[in-house]
C-alpha cells in the first residue's frame, strides 16, 4: 500500500487533507461513542460488572490451570510408565538373560568331564557330555547357541550344530577373542551378521588352573523374546537394528512399519545414552513411543528398544474428566454469580429502591410515607440505659429516641449528647445499635427523622400561618371599627360647627 506524502496529506485545496483529517476524527468519534455505550451508566450494574470479572477470574483461572494440570499429570504419568517399560525391557535384553546365561556357562565351565574334554580336545566325549543337556535347557530356555572354543578364537563344538566345527572366528567374534585373551567373562549383546543376541562367553580352566578355552551360550533377539518382555510391562515391543543406511525391525510385537523420514531421528537415539519420547499420530492413532539404545558388552550402541502405546483413549478420558471440571467450575460460577445477584437485589438494590420512592414522594410534598419500608422497631431507651430524667419526652415510652429526643431531633433532651459523651446517637451501643444493625438500616433510620422533621417544621409553618392569619383578622377588624368611630366624630364635630354657626 502506497504512502501518503506530507503535501497530499495537507493539500487542503485539493480536498484531501480535509478529507484525511476529518475522516480519523469521525472514526475516533464512533468509537469512543461506542466504548461509551459498552461502558454501564448504573452504578449496580458497574458494581456487579466488576465483581463478575472478579469472581469469573477467580473461579476460571483456577479451573484452567486444574484443566492443563490435568492433562499435564496424565501425560507426565504415560510418559513415566514407558520408561520404567523400556528401562526394564532394556535390562531384560542386556542384563537379566545374559546374565542367566553366565550362570548356565560357569555351571558347564565348573564341570570336570567338561575340562577333561576340552584340554584334551576330545569332540566326541564332550558331546555326548553336553548334548543331552542342550536338549534339556531348550525345553526351559530360548537358546540358540551352546559352542566351545579353542584359543584364540577357534570353533571345537557347536552343540547346536555338531557337525560344523574347526572355522576361524577372529575375524567376527569379538567376545570369544577378548575372553581367551583376558581369560574373563564377556557378557551382554553382540552384533552380528543376522542383527543383535544375547551372549555369555566365560573361561574354561583344566582342574579350575590352566586356560583350555571357551564355553559360549547365545539366546536370539526375535519375536518370542518381544512377546516376552511385553507379557512382562504390558505395552507392545520392538526392537530396531541399523541396516545398511536405514534401520530394520529384528523383533516386535505389533504389525507398524519404520517410515524412511524416521531413519535420522533414530540415528540420533543411536547416539544418545537416555530415554528419548516421542509423540506422533499413525493411522489415526495417537502414539507416545519411547526409545532407548541397546548397548553390546563393550558399551557400542547395536540397536533401539521402542515401545509404542496408543494414548488416544487415555488422552481423551482424561480430557472428558478435566473437561467434567471445567463444567463444575463453570456451574459454580453460574450459581455465585446468581447468589451474589440476589445478595446485592435483596440487601442493596431493594433497600435504595424504597429510599428513592420515600425521597420521591417527599419532593411531591408527601411526608407522610416515612414509615413505608422502615422495620425498625421502637425502644423504651430509658429503661435500656436506666436514665432518670422524667422531663424527657422520651421518658418512659417506646419509639425513636434519636429523633425525639436524640441528635436527629430538633430539641435534644438526651442526657448522653447533652453532656458530649456522645456526639451522635449513631454512637450508642446500648440503645441505637441494639435495633439499627446496618448501614441501610441507619439511613433509614436517618431519613425517617429528617422526614418527620420536615414534617413537623411544615405543620409549624401552617400553624404559625393560620395563627398570623387571624392576627391580621383581628387587626383588620379594629382598623374597621377605628375608621368607624373617626367617622362619627367627624359627624359630631360637623353638628357642633352647625350649631355655633347658628347661635353666632
Amino acid at each position: 500500500m502506497s504512502q501518503l506524502t506530507c503535501s497530499e496529506v495537507f493539500d487542503f485545496s485539493k480536498g484531501n487533507g480535509s478529507s484525511f483529517l476529518f475522516g480519523r476524527l469521525a472514526g475516533r468519534r464512533e468509537m469512543s461513542a461506542l466504548l461509551k455505550k459498552m461502558i454501564p451508566t448504573k452504578v449496580k450494574t458497574r458494581l456487579l460488572s466488576v465483581l463478575g470479572v472478579l469472581i469469573t477470574l477467580m473461579v476460571a483461572l483456577p479451573t484452567l490451570l486444574s484443566y492443563r494440570s490435568e492433562l499435564a499429570a496424565t501425560n507426565r504419568q504415560l510418559e513415566a510408565e514407558l520408561k520404567v517399560a523400556i528401562v526394564h525391557g532394556v535390562e531384560q535384553i542386556t542384563q537379566e538373560i545374559p546374565n542367566q546365561l553366565r550362570l548356565l556357562g560357569h555351571t558347564v565351565a565348573a564341570s570336570q568331564e567338561v575340562q577333561d574334554s576340552l584340554m584334551y580336545q576330545d569332540r566326541e566325549v564332550l558331546q555326548g557330555n553336553v548334548g543331552p543337556l542342550y536338549v534339556n535347557l531348550q525345553k526351559i530356555l530360548d537358546l540358540n547357541v551352546f559352542h566351545f572354543h579353542l584359543p584364540p578364537a577357534t570353533s571345537f563344538l557347536r552343540v547346536q550344530n555338531p557337525e560344523k566345527f574347526g572355522d576361524d572366528l577372529s575375524s567376527f567374534r569379538h567376545t570369544v577373542v577378548q575372553v581367551n585373551q583376558t581369560e574373563k567373562d564377556a557378557v551382554g549383546v553382540e552384533a552380528g551378521v543376522s542383527g543383535i543376541s544375547m551372549r555369555a562367553v566365560v573361561p574354561v580352566f583344566y582342574l579350575n588352573q590352566k586356560h583350555a578355552g571357551s564355553v559360549e551360550f547365545g539366546a536370539p533377539v526375535n519375536d518370542a523374546l518381544a512377546a516376552k518382555i511385553k507379557a512382562a510391562v504390558n505395552q507392545e515391543i520392538s526392537i530396531i537394528v541399523p541396516e545398511g543406511k536405514g534401520f530394520k525391525y529384528q523383533a516386535k510385537t505389533h504389525q507398524m512399519t519404520i517410515p524412511e523420514g524416521n531413519y535420522s531421528f533414530l540415528q540420533e537415539v543411536m547416539q544418545n545414552k537416555g530415554v528419548t519420547l516421542k509423540r506422533v499420530e499413525k493411522d489415526g492413532r495417537k502414539l507416545l513411543t519411547a526409545y532407548q539404545p541397546i548397548h553390546d558388552y563393550s558399551g557400542n550402541a547395536v540397536g533401539i528398544l521402542a515401545v509404542p502405546r496408543d494414548i488416544g483413549s487415555i488422552l481423551a478420558a482424561a480430557q472428558k474428566g478435566a473437561l467434567r471440571s471445567v463444567a463444575f467450575g463453570a456451574l459454580s460460577l453460574v450459581l455465585i454469580l446468581g447468589f451474589i445477584y440476589f445478595l446485592f437485589v435483596r440487601l442493596i438494590d431493594r433497600p435504595i429502591h424504597t429510599f428513592n420512592g420515600l425521597l420521591e414522594a417527599a419532593s411531591r410534598g408527601d411526608l407522610g410515607r416515612e414509615d413505608a419500608g422502615f422495620t425498625i422497631v421502637p425502644v423504651n431507651c430509658s429503661e435500656k440505659m436506666g436514665c432518670g430524667k422524667e422531663e424527657c419526652s422520651m421518658f418512659g415510652r417506646e419509639g425513636y429516641c434519636w429523633e425525639e429526643a436524640g441528635s436527629a431531633a430538633s430539641h435534644v433532651q438526651c442526657p448522653k449528647i447533652l453532656s458530649g459523651a456522645y456526639t451522635s446517637c449513631s454512637q450508642c451501643k446500648g440503645v441505637f445499635r441494639s435495633v439499627v444493625q446496618n448501614e441501610f438500616a441507619e439511613l433509614g433510620a436517618y431519613l425517617h427523622a429528617f422526614i418527620a422533621n420536615v414534617r413537623k417544621l411544615v405543620s409549624d409553618i401552617g400553624e404559625n400561618s393560620t395563627n398570623l392569619s387571624n392576627s391580621s383578622l383581628g387587626l383588620a377588624q379594629i382598623s374597621e371599627q377605628i375608621d368607624r368611630g373617626s367617622a362619627d366624630s367627624a359627624a359630631r364635630a360637623n353638628s357642633v360647627a352647625a350649631a355655633a354657626e347658628e347661635m353666632s
